[in-house]
């Protein structure tokens, strides 16, 4: 469950074929941003996140602009290797072509890992 290179060892063993050894090497980088999202005013959109660890963590979500908002909860529990819907709405009071942009903030609190962003965006039209 930390950020860096994993090395390991797989051994298999065939009665028929022999054994071969094989070297393996995994790099868990930090969560890369997504998106845009785009919302129309007065809607939501539903932007799945997956707990990608081997134990249940709490997340925090969080918007940078007040424009758009949450609707439920700003946190929650999520059970190992499971999807969540996080629902964003965008603000009925727009006027005109005003383009708005922000980023969703999903921050794990039970590890040290970079938060995972998602850009949203939306305009009055």
């Amino acid at each position: 469950e930390n950020l860096g290179i994993a090395r390991a060892r797989l051994n298999v063993i065939s009665k028929r074929f022999g054994s071969y050894s094989f070297d393996i090497k995994g790099d868990c980088m930090p969560p890369a941003p997504r998106g845009p999202v785009h919302i129309a005013p007065n809607k939501t959109v539903e932007i799945d996140f997956k707990n990608p660890f081997s134990k249940a963590a709490e997340f925090v979500y969080s918007l940078n602009r007040p424009e758009f908002k949450l609707v439920g909860s700003d946190r929650e529990i999520i059970p190992a290797k499971e999807t969540r819907r996080i629902k964003v709405r965008l603000s009925e009071n727009l006027q005109g072509p005003l383009e708005i942009a922000g980023q969703l903030k999903v921050e794990c609190k039970t590890t040290e890992i970079s938060p995972w962003v998602v850009f949203v965006e939306g305009n009055g039209d």
